[in-house]
């Protein structure tokens, strides 16, 4: 019997991934495993709602621009 025990892929924001990045001082690939919850530092709690309130932003101004 084999199990196949994949992680499911997350697909993120680069430029938000990158901006994170930037301002925590962290790489973007430890940005990411912070956001998949492979790594739990204690600022977690803090880049995961940043990332979620960032994307929602780029979200509603590409939809305000579509309605226009």
């Amino acid at each position: 019997m084999n199990k196949i025990s994949e992680k499911p892929r997350h697909r993120f924001n680069t430029r938000v991934i990158n901006l994170l990045a930037e301002k925590y001082g962290f790489s973007d690939r430890y940005i990411k495993l912070i956001l998949s919850g492979d790594r739990s530092p204690i600022i977690s709690d803090q880049i995961k709602k940043e990332y979620k309130e960032l994307v929602n932003n780029i979200e509603k101004s590409l939809d305000n621009h579509l309605k226009q």
